[in-house]
């Protein structure tokens, strides 16, 4: 088994047997046997490696996730945790851009749409009378098909009433609102808060429960100083990090 060949565990030890496995695979990681995004071998084939029962081999794969070098996705495998995405955040803020500029694909995953009336909360930020009828979208961001937000986006219904659709076929926010006649816009403010994530939310995110979320919300204006897009982001905090251009 490639990267793991040399490692060994020895009962009686005074040390637990899991503790071994996890420190071994550890050392794997930080030495650069297991990069990246590499897929590590089964938990079946973890077990048999190290002659163990598969509660053991998941108690060190438990404790690698839980120190954020490793990442477990459902159906799919353990993976070894990639580099944190730097997000900047200024006048000009950009998904697709920061993304860009680290030579990492994007995606945005349409999980539901529609039209909602504005409430307090969305009235405030865009500039509305609350009941105003709003466009809502809420969406999984993804970086090289990974999972790192959540996203919820509000705007007005009468002022881009095609952009529902646009958004469905392009999979890009900025991408909808150029083709609405909007092909600049600035960031109003941005204010980040964390919290735990709920179930749904960990297993979208493919996170554990246990795992702190950053929060943003976000009001983006025109070229003329106006509200066009209020968003309120759930974003995997092991896997972006906001920069702050001033």
């Amino acid at each position: 088994m490639v990267g793991l060949d040399d490692l060994k565990v020895e009962r009686g030890a005074g040390r637990s047997v899991w503790r071994q496995i996890e420190g071994g695979l550890r050392a794997r990681i930080l030495d650069g046997s297991f990069g990246p995004g590499d897929r590590l071998p089964t938990e079946q084939a973890l077990a048999a490696r190290f002659g163990v029962n598969r509660h053991t081999v998941r108690r060190a794969v438990a404790a690698l996730v839980e120190q954020g070098l490793l990442r477990v996705e459902q159906g799919r495998g353990t993976f070894v945790q990639e580099h944190v995405l730097d997000y900047p955040i200024g006048r000009r803020t950009r998904f697709t851009e920061a993304v860009a500029r680290v030579n990492r694909s994007r995606g945005r995953r349409i999980l539901d749409s529609g039209e909602t009336k504005a409430d307090e909360t969305h009235a405030r930020a865009l500039g509305l009378a609350v009941g105003h009828p709003l466009v809502h979208l809420r969406s999984v961001i993804e970086v090289d098909e990974r999972p790192i937000g959540l996203g919820e986006t509000y705007l007005s219904q009468r002022r881009f009433p095609d952009l529902l659709s646009y958004a469905i076929e392009t999979r890009s926010i900025t991408a909808a609102l150029a083709r609405c006649g909007i092909e600049d816009y600035f960031r109003k403010s941005t204010r980040v808060t964390t919290r735990m994530p709920s179930r749904d939310e960990a297993g979208l995110l493919a996170q554990p429960p246990t795992r702190p979320l950053l929060v943003s919300e976000s009001i983006d204006v025109d070229e003329a100083g106006k509200p066009i897009t209020f968003g309120i982001t759930l974003w995997a905090g092991d896997r972006v990090q906001f920069v702050f251009e001033t």
